[in-house]
């Protein structure tokens, strides 16, 4: 069965900025997160440097509590927001190899 993830940045008023797509893939991008019940946990988002996305977080100071939603689908079913999370921006850190 097919599954795909697509990544929303929001801005601090939750109005969406890009969609990060095709983040599960062979060109370096990553995604890990947890949830659990009344506890603070974390969601890690590595994206390429490719021209889609070397935009996104040039200044990253400017993107602390900016939001990140992760919208997962299996197979030709509709879309969900997993998890029912919208993580915040705490920390950008840049990884140039």
């Amino acid at each position: 069965m097919n599954v795909s993830y697509t990544i929303w940045l929001s801005d601090r008023a939750g109005l969406r900025i890009q969609p990060i797509e095709d983040i599960i893939s062979s060109n370096g991008a990553a995604l890990m997160y947890t949830r659990a019940v009344n506890e603070v946990t974390s969601l890690t988002l590595t994206v390429p440097l490719n021209d889609t996305y070397k935009e996104l977080f040039i200044e990253p100071s400017q993107y602390l509590d900016w939001r990140l939603e992760v919208w997962r689908r299996i197979g030709d079913r509709e879309e969900y927001l997993d998890t029912d999370t919208v993580w915040f921006i705490r920390d950008i850190k840049k990884n140039i190899t």
